[in-house]
């Protein structure tokens, strides 16, 4: 019963111009929103991995600079990597990342909300600025939100079903067939 009225409904939808331009834009906007998803996973698994060379390439100079002052008599300085408190804090803070998913393109924006690197040091920080290491974004795109399937989904689609809805519904009452 059920596949036969979405038959007879699907039907009515293919014939109307109106409703095929409205899925065409849709599939347009859906299109476009996974290549911006794609766009946007694609730069962030490249900065983590910059993050990631750059955070070794720090560990290996404070290596050699602790090698070097150790085999010397100098005073402790303010950025001394002999001084445990400093490299407790700062000077061997870890940025732990959390690898993009395999669906990391259809909902980019969670990462707004989830970031994927966390500096990891023994200081404590009560402020969230210190917790997280996030791109830098715009206060509008913050509050809109990314441009990906999942924005899509949650925003668009209700209004396409809607629009699709109200077709089908004033088409049949100007058939005669919804008195």
């Amino acid at each position: 019963m059920w596949r036969t009225v979405l038959r007879l409904e699907w039907r009515i939808l293919s014939r109307d111009r109106a409703a095929q331009a409205v899925l065409g834009l849709f599939a347009v906007f859906l299109i476009l929103a996974a290549a911006a998803g794609g766009r946007q996973t694609a730069s962030l698994a490249d900065g983590l991995s910059r993050a990631a060379d750059a955070e070794s390439a720090r560990l290996d100079g404070l290596r050699s600079q602790l090698k070097q002052l150790e085999s010397g008599s100098t005073p402790l300085s303010a950025k001394d990597p002999r001084d445990p408190m400093w490299m407790g804090q700062q000077g061997s803070a870890r940025l732990i990342t959390l690898p993009p998913s395999p669906l990391a393109p259809v909902a980019v924006g969670q990462r707004d909300l989830h970031p994927q690197a966390v500096r990891v040091t023994t200081g404590v920080h009560l402020t969230s600025e210190h917790e997280t290491e996030s791109s830098m974004a715009g206060p509008t795109r913050l509050r809109t939100g990314a441009f990906d399937p999942a924005f899509l989904f949650v925003v668009l689609f209700s209004l396409v079903v809607v629009v699709l809805l109200y077709e089908i519904l004033s088409g049949e009452c100007e058939r005669g067939m919804l008195a």
